[in-house]
């Protein structure tokens, strides 16, 4: 159960002032001490800390952009730490008519999909291979398959919609069409499988404001 818009709190260990943004948001991490809160029956409760390492990303919180016709602001991260030591950003967004959506960095590529997973039967993509085609069952759709990497763990900031448990996380597969539209999957465990659909859209075309100095020897 989520959490109404605009509905504020203060950070039981700091006592910070704290703001949901979106009527989607289960899940909100302090800005200042990273404490780390869940929803439940309506209700805020403390779940521990929430850490992100520093890294290249040009984005943060507060960075805002343009995709087709409307407006969105980042109102949180989910970083995922991956077995082969690289990172994937998702970037969850909130659009000017408070709409939310997601904006995927992933090895210096920028996806941006709809805030919304379906679930599909793990049976079906649990043989997917790199560098091989998948065609997506309920569509009929193929992609080609980019990329597949464990995930050795995940970091949250700002405020975030989820579903179920990503700390049970365990497969990534990116995989993209001849016309830049990209699926992602994520299999958690080996029972469970989800996807989105979402397009390829370059860095300089989304028209981005607030961003990171880049300064790659500050790591």
């Amino acid at each position: 159960m989520v959490l109404a818009k605009d509905v504020s709190f203060n950070c039981k260990s700091c006592n910070n002032f704290l703001l949901v943004k979106s009527n989607r948001t289960d899940l909100l991490v302090c800005d200042r001490c990273q404490d780390l809160y869940r929803t439940l029956y309506a209700t805020i409760h403390p779940e521990g800390k929430s850490y992100v390492p520093e890294d290249l990303t040009l984005l943060q919180l507060e960075t805002t952009g343009v995709f087709g016709d409307k407006m969105f602001r980042i109102i949180g991260r989910k970083r995922l730490q991956l077995e082969g030591g690289f990172y994937r950003n998702d970037w969850f967004l909130m659009f000017n008519d408070n709409s939310t959506g997601w904006l995927y960095e992933s090895l210096g590529s920028y996806t941006i999909a709809a805030d919304k997973f379906e679930p599909l039967n793990y049976d079906q993509v649990k043989n997917i291979e790199v560098a091989h085609q998948f065609t997506l069952p309920v569509s009929g759709k193929t992609y080609y398959v980019e990329r597949m990497e464990k995930v050795k763990n995940v970091e949250f900031e700002g405020e975030l919609p989820f579903d179920w448990d990503f700390k049970k996380q365990g497969l990534i597969i990116e995989t993209i069409d001849e016309n830049n539209d990209v699926c992602f999957f994520e299999l958690i465990g080996k029972t469970q499988a989800l996807y989105t659909e979402g397009q390829r859209v370059q860095f300089e075309h989304i028209n981005f404001l607030n961003t990171r100095e880049a300064n790659e020897w500050k790591y």
